[in-house]
């Protein structure tokens, strides 16, 4: 297990990375990173669909069972996801470089991570998937998902990139591929088990819900994609906020009476 300190450098590390690669592998990773993730949102629909009309509860707790699948194949190609992106603006203040990298890469992180979702939802499309229990469940999905609620979406997505965000740092502490697994695995279950709201995701389910289900425009969609995106932005930004403090080496212990 490693240390906090490790931990924060290692988050440096990354976005460093990521911000001073060649421009083209940002964009397959991207679009690899919406397809993991639009794969995991595929497999939490066909699952969840399953206990539509019996169990709510194992509904939503299997579907979140396997949507995780997504953020661990980004971790593990190191793919570049938009959420974990949000992270990457305390390497610019910290090593004080790479502003202008930094836009270029959410810019490019997020049109691609819309791709790769968008050919996954073509496929998903084009196999019949989407019918019968599945397309109930999207139809559920969808009035979830395009609320006119904006404030509660908004918080929604905060609280969602605070747990995506926090499960790509949790897996930085562990050194094996098991432990690394396990870390990522119960904050994404979580989320979704809470009906939080990823931009990526709905990339995903927006896309579907434009090709299966009627009474929904691209305005609409535009809306809570922008609502969402922009909690998702803060949610990222507050969890690397916390895990600045990981970076003091010596933490003093105070006697507690």
């Amino acid at each position: 297990m490693k240390k906090n300190p490790e931990v924060f450098d290692q988050m440096l590390d990354v976005s460093e990375h990521k911000l001073t690669r060649e421009i083209y592998k940002t964009i397959l990773l991207s679009i690899f990173a919406g397809a993991f993730i639009a794969i995991g949102g595929l497999a939490n629909i066909v699952v969840g669909a399953s206990f539509l009309k019996n169990n709510a509860s194992m509904m939503y707790f299997l579907g979140g069972c396997v949507f995780p699948i997504g953020l661990i194949a980004v971790v593990f190609f190191g793919a570049d996801l938009f959420t974990s992106s949000c992270l990457n603006p305390y390497v610019c203040i910290f090593k004080k470089k790479y502003v202008g990298r930094l836009f270029i890469n959410l810019g490019l992180v997020f049109v691609f991570n819309f791709v790769g979702a968008i050919l996954i939802a073509l496929i998903t499309w084009g196999s019949h998937v989407i019918e019968g229990e599945n397309l109930a469940y999207l139809q559920k999905i969808a009035a979830k998902k395009l609320s006119t609620d904006y404030g509660a979406i908004f918080l929604k997505a905060i609280m969602c990139n605070i747990l995506v965000s926090g499960a790509v740092v949790l897996s930085y502490f562990s050194k094996s591929t098991v432990g690394k697994v396990v870390l990522i695995w119960f904050p994404i279950m979580i989320f979704i088990l809470l009906g939080y709201e990823h931009s990526v995701a709905n990339m995903f389910y927006y896309a579907l819900i434009k090709y299966r289900v009627l009474g929904y425009t691209v305005g609409q969609m535009a809306i809570n994609m922008t609502v969402v995106t922009l909690g998702n932005i803060v949610g990222g930004l507050a969890l690397g906020g916390f895990v600045i403090l990981f970076k003091e080496k010596k933490v003093k212990e105070k006697e507690v009476f």
